[in-house]
């Protein structure tokens, strides 16, 4: 399968659709997510047992999307502050069998109002630099701080009351 779509709304509803369709792994690597339409599908894999890993850039735009699924999934936000350029990526690879890619970003702008395009393919050659990009991006935010997955906490050891309080 190689396709491309223009119209926001169809993208939209493609990536919907193909996060709906995983089943194991989903790979996000986007500039800017606040679409909640997304997000819900997201959360919905997530329930079902697929593995998330979520790439952000370290836009304020993101902070929902941050606090929502910090604890859910494995977040981790590409802040380049300082230095020349930005994440700007927006590709999701699902399963490791298909890639949505292109200028769309998960926005209700992009679906609405942008000129945007959206590209679905299952090309192998295409497929494995997607994997391979993602691994390196995931190499490089992991070792500075991932929010997520959030350790769990350890329990405190009960401490007595202080007996010579009055």
């Amino acid at each position: 399968m190689d396709d491309v779509i223009f119209n926001g709304t169809q993208a939209q509803s493609k990536i919907i659709s193909a996060i709906k369709d995983a089943q194991n792994t989903i790979k996000i690597a986007v500039y800017l997510f606040t679409d909640v339409e997304i997000a819900n599908a997201l959360e919905e894999a997530i329930n079902r047992g697929v593995n998330v890993k979520l790439v952000l850039s370290g836009k304020e735009l993101n902070g929902g999307i941050v606090a929502r699924f910090k604890d859910k999934c494995s977040v981790y936000v590409d802040d380049r502050t300082g230095k020349w350029g930005d994440m700007h990526y927006k590709f999701c690879i699902i399963d490791d069998r298909l890639t949505l890619s292109g200028s769309y970003n998960y926005t209700i702008n992009a679906q609405k109002n942008n000129k945007e395009d959206l590209r679905i393919t299952d090309n192998s050659d295409l497929l494995q630099k997607y994997i391979t990009e993602f691994n390196e991006l995931l190499d490089q935010v992991e070792s500075k701080s991932p929010i997520s997955p959030s350790p769990t906490p350890t329990p405190s050891p009960a401490v007595p009351p202080d007996s010579t309080s009055p």
